[in-house]
């Protein structure tokens, strides 16, 4: 989170960024989410990934030498 003034917040909304804040778990190092942000997870908040098959990169097995094997 940036430095926000808390000054202007409502009680409603410092009881909300101290249950945020007391959810986290932190371990190791730590740094600020916001700005350690990925490019992807911005671009991608509110919008569900759809995955299309590529023909080309299919994995393609040769079956009867395969069953001969056996």
């Amino acid at each position: 989170m940036a430095k926000s003034n808390y000054e202007n917040y409502t009680h409603s909304q410092l009881v909300a960024v101290l249950k945020k804040l007391s959810k986290r778990r932190k371990y190791g190092l730590v740094w600020e989410e916001e700005k350690t942000k990925e490019k992807f997870e911005a671009d991608a908040e509110g919008k569900l990934p759809v995955l299309v098959e590529d023909k080309k990169r299919e994995i393609k097995t040769n079956t009867v030498n395969q069953e001969s094997d056996r």
